[in-house]
């Protein structure tokens, strides 16, 4: 089994993908970046062969046939085209605000991230293969003349609000799922304005945000979020496409099956189901063993029903539920250049736990050496509060059930001050003891269990 493929990006057409590929299974195998991936296919696969099992008792029955067919009229009666709704995606937005704040970048191959891992390249790297996920050691491989820079994550938020100022002029309740994209309904400003044309509203968005951040985006308009955000994909960089709402030429567009999530995707390449045609045309299955909220989305992408945003999807700012800071230690030459190191991440964190003005109940170290070996250590901050159940891929797991830390700590009874001795002591015990400073490739940090201060 390989590591995880590259896959196409806007950018790649004159790529050799099987290349590229090759070249990272070869570089990935042995480490924990492999590992971690063959135990989520595994994962995958099992839950998948469960659901297929099921197939073993379907009913073959006249009545279940006709429940199915019922459900599909439905379905298809709820399908409301009524709404326009634009999708924004910003183009390689991190390694463009590197090159608006460095101009001599433009026109250089650059990424951003770390020698262990890239989170996105210009299309001038693209040309080459290099993308998002890609480990920057084996990025260098393929383009020696890359230049792979740190991610800032405080810029990135900040041209990001930018851009949110200008999404919100069409629309208050604009949906944000990260720092570069956005979804917006138009309805409402076409309906007050006859004489313009989504395309018209897509130019003006694309030059507002241009006029105020130099930056490029491209953007996809149709009658549901979904459509919009696949239409957003078709003209990239610095383009636009609108969908008509024709239900037919909907369907038309969607003859490919995306935007469903990983583990339905494996689900259909098991059953050999390829296209949307292929799901309705093997809707009793599918009816009959999916979970009915995999179901219905399924169903709805295949027959082009709009599913609308729910309202807890239209708030800008999540509720954080951790503080969570990772270092690369590759510049580290010293035991003095780490100890800088940790007290920056450590002030870092406490800082954001201070704006947040809340206390941590919990925290994680994870440290890992420069053969990819990880370790997570957990830490309770409180005595009536259980330390952090951390999984083999350093997941929290959590359980519905459990008490959260409202219901085990009486109010007041730690202060911020505590609080912040209580994690410094056991970071840099942590991060001082664990390996030899020599073994660090990176550290990191988690607050979690938050509770709000009084």
């Amino acid at each position: 089994m390989s590591a995880r493929p590259v896959e196409f990006k806007a950018g790649m057409e004159s790529v050799d993908l099987e290349m590229i590929n090759s070249m990272l299974d070869a570089f990935s195998q042995g480490s924990y970046f492999q590992a971690k991936f063959r135990r989520d296919e595994e994962k995958t696969r099992k839950y998948c062969e469960g659901l297929l099992r099921k197939l073993r008792t379907i009913p073959r029955t006249n009545d279940y046939f006709e429940g199915v067919d019922k459900y599909i009229a439905d379905l298809e009666r709820t399908r409301d085209m009524s709404r326009t709704y634009l999708h924004l995606d910003m183009d390689a937005y991190y390694a463009h605000v590197e090159e608006n704040d460095n101009p001599s970048l433009k026109g250089k191959p650059v990424a951003v991230g770390s020698m262990d891992m890239l989170v996105t390249s210009n299309y001038v790297a693209r040309k080459y293969g290099i993308r998002s996920g890609i480990p920057g050691v084996l990025a260098l491989k393929i383009c020696p003349s890359l230049i792979i820079l740190p991610q800032r994550m405080d810029r990135y938020r900040e041209v990001s609000a930018i851009i949110r100022n200008q999404m919100q002029l069409f629309d208050e309740n604009f949906i944000s799922p990260s720092l570069d994209e956005g979804c917006v309904d138009i309805t409402n400003v076409l309906k007050d304005n006859p004489s313009l044309k989504s395309t018209d509203i897509a130019k003006l968005l694309q030059q507002k945000i241009l006029e105020n951040t130099n930056l490029t985006c491209s953007m996809g308009v149709a009658p549901s979020p979904l459509l919009a955000k696949m239409c957003s994909e078709t003209n990239k960089p610095n383009g636009y496409f609108v969908l008509d709402k024709d239900p037919k030429k909907c369907k038309e567009f969607v003859s490919t099956i995306s935007g469903l999530g990983k583990t339905r995707h494996r689900l259909l390449e098991m059953l050999g189901l390829n296209n949307v045609e292929d799901v309705l045309e093997n809707k009793y299955d599918l009816f009959y063993i999916l979970p009915e909220t995999h179901r219905d989305l399924l169903f709805k992408h295949a027959l082009c029903i709009p599913i609308p945003p729910q309202s807890t999807q239209y708030f800008l700012l999540r509720k954080r539920t951790q503080i969570s800071k990772e270092k690369s230690c590759k510049e580290i030459y010293d035991e003095n250049d780490l100890n800088d190191l940790l007290e920056n991440m450590y002030l870092d964190a406490i800082k954001m736990l201070y704006n947040e003005q809340k206390i941590a109940y919990g925290m994680v170290v994870k440290m890992t050496d420069f053969k990819l070996n990880v370790q997570n250590y957990p830490f309770s901050l409180h005595s009536a509060v259980p330390a952090p159940v951390i999984d083999q891929d350093g997941f929290i797991v959590r359980n519905k059930d459990d008490p959260t830390p409202n219901d085990l700590v009486p109010e007041n009874e730690i202060t911020f001050q505590d609080n912040c001795l209580f994690i410094r002591q056991n970071f840099f015990t942590v991060a001082k003891t664990a390996l030899q400073w020599a073994q660090v490739r990176s550290v990191g940090l988690r607050l979690v269990n938050l509770y709000e201060l009084e």
